[in-house]
């Protein structure tokens, strides 16, 4: 029997899966103080020696749910000395054998960051290989040797699954399509590969497609980084927006970072000789959306008309049909589609819904293997008096103190009123962080002394739309990602492909667009954003009112598509 037989063999196992319910149950409970577990789900105990087990099983399976499984497994095993209540019995503690155990499965998923994190958070001590036996530390060794890269001057990157396929299949095919989840690290391994790509070819002219203005400044920020790494040897790459033909520097490492209309204007600028040897097409699954779809696809063929030669590689989101992509291309070289559901980070999709006659009172309940589990009931501190603070309440109740909270709003108009919904229900600091007051000043001098935001930033709360000044969205962005603010309320430019992840998105049916109700595909590209590799073990996506039609007036997701 394979290792695939058999990982799917234990997933059907009635008594593995009742172990395994109990776990999922209690890892997701675990992260909301506010909520009040079902009888149930208290105080209880796991079977850590046969869970461990079974885990490493799964682990080994090329399987997206047999890795999820495992990861759960791994990183509840990891956390759940932090969430128990001291006075419990010692026997409900993991062991450090039991924790060194769980960070294998992680090793054998390819998992180095959440590794990593567990060392950082003191969850595990450091050095594990010199506390393994000699088998187990043999493989370890091997699986790092095979997922280990050296580029540059000795510079070492450690990838995981997805990342080593992308980077092999990049090297040696001429159009490429990938589709993955997320959170799996697609656009960690398009700049590194991008900055070997210079390496082997110093005056390579690189396009870098994105679909909207607002991306063009961070994916811009994102590569001069990368290429001025001095770990991986700084690289002498001319970067730049500007769609003008004084903006390409003949005989030099050129990048353009371009909208599709901005690529067509620059095409029609330069002389016909000069043509990019590289298009990167981030967010490919926009070839969908109407005339601009229709204007990305005649450009990517016209340039391909006009160099055969000129390599591809198409970036989406988790899709069904990446191979679309490829049909009608002019090309030379080896085609390949390249689909990945690989796993990094869990995500739970959670369902909270109001107690009947009870508007304090709410359901808590996860989503997960095609059922709805009761975890329990949260109670609001106030009673919703209108439909919008629904959204802010349960959203407040179900944060994270540590921040990473991301509110979906439909609207500029929408996002600053939930802001100020969520500014309200937060208690005054006794000192505003220094970073937030910065950046305080920073819009009343360039703004406006009574912009919404700077009353919102003064509790750790912010909004983030398109139609802001690209400087204030962009330290609302940093600092949303290191922690000062705690709650950001955003719009669909989420799901354009901002990359901003967090630990929980809170929405309740979301539009894109006024009129529009999310589809499926943009609802779990925005659910991507929850969970950051690297810094939290999992995130979490909380759909309120989910059983009211009026509300979603797409069915609310009740599990992830096949």
């Amino acid at each position: 029997m394979s290792i695939e037989s058999l990982a799917k063999s234990l997933l059907r196992m009635p008594g593995f899966r009742v172990r395994l319910d109990l776990v999922i149950a209690d890892s997701i409970a675990s992260q909301f103080q506010a909520l009040e577990r079902l009888d149930s789900l208290r105080d209880l105990s796991h079977d850590w020696n046969y869970l461990l087990r079974c885990g490493s099983v799964l682990a080994q399976a090329r399987d997206p749910e047999c890795e999820d499984v495992a990861l759960r497994i791994a990183h509840h095993c990891l956390t759940r000395r932090n969430t128990e209540n001291q006075n419990t019995t010692e026997n409900r503690y993991t062991t450090e054998n039991q924790r060194d155990a769980a960070c294998i499965i992680l090793d054998t998923l390819t998992n180095k960051p959440s590794i990593r994190l567990a060392e950082s958070r003191e969850l595990v001590r450091p050095g594990i290989t010199s506390r393994l036996p000699l088998p187990l530390r043999t493989a370890w060794v091997r699986r790092e040797a095979e997922h280990l890269l050296v580029v540059g001057e000795g510079h070492e990157l450690s990838l995981n699954r997805f990342q080593r396929d992308v980077w092999d299949a990049a090297s040696t095919t001429q159009v490429l399509s990938i589709t993955a989840p997320t959170s799996t690290g697609k656009s960690f391994i398009l700049c590194q590969w991008l900055a070997q790509y210079f390496r082997e070819y110093g005056d390579a002219f690189v396009v870098y497609i994105v679909p909207t203005r607002a991306l063009i400044q961070q994916v811009e920020n994102d590569l001069r980084l990368q290429f001025g790494s001095s770990g991986a040897a700084p690289l002498n790459v001319h970067v730049s927006s500007l769609p003008m033909a004084s903006s390409v520097r003949i005989g030099a490492a050129n990048l353009m970072v371009l909208t599709q209309e901005r690529l067509h204007i620059l095409l029609t600028e330069l002389p016909a000789e000069i043509r990019p040897s590289l298009l990167v097409v981030d967010e490919a699954n926009k070839f969908g959306d109407g005339a601009r779809g229709v204007l990305l696809n005649n450009v990517i063929d016209s340039l391909s008309a006009q160099r055969p030669d000129t390599k591809i590689v198409f970036a989406s989101p988790l899709v069904s049909n990446p191979e679309i992509l490829l049909r009608g291309r002019v090309t030379r070289g080896q085609r390949k589609v390249l689909v990945s559901s690989h796993v990094t980070v869990n995500q739970n999709l959670i369902w909270m819904s109001q107690v009947p006659r009870k508007p304090r009172r709410w359901v808590v309940e996860a989503c997960f293997a095609d059922k709805l589990v009761d975890l329990g009931r949260i109670t609001l501190p106030y009673r919703p008096t209108s439909s919008s603070k629904r959204l802010t309440l349960v959203a407040n109740e179900m944060s994270d103190p540590n921040g990473g909270n991301l509110v979906y709003a439909d609207g500029a108009a929408d996002a600053e009123k939930a802001a100020h919904q969520l500014w309200a229900l937060r208690p005054r600091p006794e000192k505003i962080d220094p970073e937030l007051q910065a950046l305080i000043d920073l819009v009343r001098r360039y703004v406006h002394p009574r912009y919404a935001l700077v009353n919102a930033l003064a509790r750790g709360v912010a909004f983030h739309y398109g139609n802001m000044p690209l400087l204030i969205r962009t330290e609302i962005e940093r600092l949303f990602k290191d922690g000062s603010i705690k709650f950001l309320v955003c719009t669909s430019t989420l799901v354009e492909g901002v990359n901003l992840p967090c630990k929980s998105i809170f929405v309740r049916g979301p539009h894109k667009g006024r009129g529009k109700p999310m589809n499926d595909t943009d609802f779990w590209n925005l659910a991507g954003r929850a969970g950051r590799l690297g810094k939290e073990f999992q995130g979490n996506v909380v759909c309120i009112d989910p059983h009211n039609q009026s509300v979603w007036k797409v069915p609310c997701p009740s599990g992830k598509p096949a």
